[in-house]
């Protein structure tokens, strides 16, 4: 058995709580849990492990009338071929709902999207199980924010292909009283393999190389920028995700823009 620590992040306004949420998860799972009744096995042994709040219970309740029963476990030969026929409907239409059923980035602006809800979803079950699908694990927006880009200025797909250029005047770097990151990740929303084995940068290694005027220049091509090897992010098929840890509220602002990615020749 592993556990999953999920830490608060440090800040002035936001100490860090004394005690941590630990996850239990099991180190094998079944290489036919997302096809087999298997799935509703590992999933009523992972509720009992990890109760859920009790704002649930309406969910729990028709889990059990279906046959998913926390308290008794998921027994299939137990149930008659009406349930059995439709867990395995289930098990067909579920992955596409999840995929397709969140409405989307909340905010758009220059290429740069972000959830909302995240972290907490009252009883938004649909958008928690899509983040748990495209980003497990997601904190809360005091504690970390999340910002994704797909597209650059104009709206055209990122690419390989292409050489970007990432620029934050002084005034738009983001703020914070911890540390922000980009990463690059790839079209199935895993962080990218990289042939230079680098996938991010992060504004807490002291590598970056600011401007004179405090602004930041960030390069995307296929080969780093002599001198600026710490500003440079290789890319494929790609999408950027920013991470604002402990971010200051007004980086959470809705009206906060962050600066586009541009096409730009690379830089040699």
């Amino acid at each position: 058995m592993r556990l999953i620590y999920r830490r608060q992040s440090r800040s002035k306004n936001n100490p860090v709580h004394p005690k941590l949420q630990t996850a239990r998860v099991p180190e094998a799972l079944p290489p036919d849990v997302l096809s087999s009744l298997s799935f509703f096995q590992v999933m009523t042994k992972w509720i009992q492990s990890n109760p859920p709040p009790e704002c649930d219970r309406v969910l729990l309740d028709q889990f059990a009338q279906a046959g998913i029963d926390v308290q008794k476990g998921f027994d299939p030969s137990a149930l008659g071929p009406a349930k059995l026929a439709g867990l395995q409907r289930a098990l067909q239409d579920a992955p596409s709902i999840v995929q397709n059923g969140f409405p989307g980035y909340a905010t758009f602006r220059n290429g740069w999207g972000s959830f909302s809800p995240i972290g907490t979803y009252g009883n938004q079950f649909l958008a928690r199980s899509f983040i748990a699908y495209s980003g497990i694990g997601a904190n809360v927006p005091s504690e970390e924010a999340y910002y994704r880009a797909l597209t650059d200025g104009s709206g055209k797909p990122l690419t390989g292909v292409k050489s970007y250029k990432l620029h934050f005047t002084k005034e738009q770097l983001p703020k914070t009283s911890a540390f922000w990151s980009i990463n690059v990740y790839d079209n199935q929303l895993f962080l990218a393999k990289t042939a230079a084995d680098r996938a991010s940068v992060r504004s807490n290694t002291g590598t970056l190389a600011y401007n004179p005027d405090g602004s930041l220049d960030l390069f995307l091509q296929q080969h780093p920028p002599k001198g600026k090897e710490g500003n440079w992010l290789p890319e494929g098929e790609f999408n950027l995700v920013l991470r604002v840890f402990a971010p200051e509220p007004a980086t959470l602002d809705n009206q906060y823009v962050w600066p586009a990615v541009m096409e730009s020749n690379p830089i040699p």
